[in-house]
């Protein structure tokens, strides 16, 4: 589980947002549950395709009081209020950030272990010795 604490402004408002990323090994629906401020869910969005990086499978959860008033008023599961669009977006972007380091740091552990096994960086004389072998083999 990946948690991360944001400072968010809307408009005049302040607000903290927690943000929880669950993955799933089996097949799930992506869903952002709109928490209050103790993780008691509110409403739900679907996410949109263009989060998707590498389709994974998640379920995150957002936690902020503000998604309370936005539930008294109605308008935290609709699209009509713009202050909720902002959030979603805020939350969308945490969702992106996180799979693209998680797979940056996938990456360079392989590299890593290229390094530390001397398979890379490639030697320049191995490679010429690999080719004047492959030349002799055909010639």
């Amino acid at each position: 589980m990946y948690k991360v604490l944001v400072y968010c402004r809307v408009g005049s408002q302040k607000f903290s947002l927690k943000i929880s990323i669950v993955q799933w090994r089996n097949k799930s629906e992506e869903i952002i549950h709109l928490c209050d401020e103790n993780g008691f869910v509110l409403g739900e969005r679907k996410i949109k395709n263009k989060l998707r990086v590498n389709q994974k499978n998640i379920s995150v959860y957002a936690a902020s009081d503000y998604f309370k008033e936005l539930c008294s008023s109605g308008t935290l599961e609709t699209d009509l209020d713009p202050d909720s669009n902002e959030i979603l977006e805020i939350i969308e972007d945490k969702i992106k950030k996180h799979f693209v380091d998680q797979d940056l740091k996938n990456k360079s552990k392989i590299i890593e272990n290229w390094i530390s096994e001397g398979i890379y960086p490639y030697n320049r004389e191995d490679i010429k010795c690999c080719f004047k072998k492959c030349r002799e083999a055909n010639f």
